[in-house]
């Protein structure tokens, strides 16, 4: 009895991973293409930081 509970629940933490990889697998590139434009948006955050610091110094 308490060989097949231990059988149950590998089987459920094996089914939830399978649930969880397929799911990754759909998503896989809307969750590129988020990262993607994140990054995106950093980089021009701090290239346009880079740009205004000289600016901002020059005026100081």
């Amino acid at each position: 009895m308490d060989g097949q509970t231990s059988g149950d629940y590998r089987l459920h933490i094996w089914l939830s991973l399978r649930q969880l990889v397929s799911f990754f697998k759909l998503n896989l590139k809307s969750v590129f293409f988020s990262a993607f434009e994140i990054q995106i948006l950093l980089t021009f955050l701090w290239t346009g930081d880079r740009v205004s610091t000289p600016k901002l110094s020059g005026v100081l």
